[in-house]
């Protein structure tokens, strides 16, 4: 069972393929028509709807990583596209994660380089996806699949341990 766990992600670094500002309100959307309000997973200000949207290429730099770090794992990407290839959960013990199945070779490629950074995720099998909503346990019951939308990826952002956000064009 795979899982995403908000709780630890104030500990280590994130590096994030970021959706294009046009793109996100699309699919804000369309996670609005899917996922009902009341079916929503909340804990304070926490979980709801993602309206961050991204696909993480790895989370748990330890020590964080520094921009010339970066630079070096995206040095030859030029902006690539993803594929949005259906909608499925992962189960958590506390809720379920709402997200988009994503397939692009770029990002398989982007996690496999970022791996040779000090890290300490806690997912061997990198499985893209951009999270949709966080939702209470057995609520969402719609998964699809055979799905076809591209997405462009023109920027990644590096999200420390300690906050902030610095991003990078492609």
């Amino acid at each position: 069972m795979l899982a995403e766990d908000r709780s630890q992600s104030v500990d280590r670094g994130c590096l994030m393929a970021m959706v294009p500002e046009f793109q996100k309100n699309k699919l804000a959307e369309f996670g609005k028509k899917l996922v009902r309000e009341e079916d929503l997973y909340l804990e304070g200000n926490e979980f709801g709807r993602e309206t961050d949207c991204h696909v993480t290429i790895l989370y748990g730099f330890l020590p964080d990583l520094h921009e010339l770090q970066i630079r070096k794992i995206i040095q030859d990407v030029k902006p690539f596209t993803i594929t949005l290839t259906g909608i499925d959960t992962f189960q958590n013990h506390q809720f379920d994660v709402v997200k988009f199945s994503v397939e692009s070779p770029v990002l398989r490629k982007l996690n496999e380089i970022a791996k040779q950074f000090p890290n300490k995720s806690s997912f061997p099998n990198y499985k893209p996806h951009m999270t949709i909503a966080y939702v209470k346990s057995g609520t969402f019951k719609f998964p699809r699949s055979g799905m076809n939308i591209r997405i462009p990826i023109n920027e990644v952002c590096y999200s420390p341990a300690r906050g902030g956000k610095s991003c990078f064009d492609l």
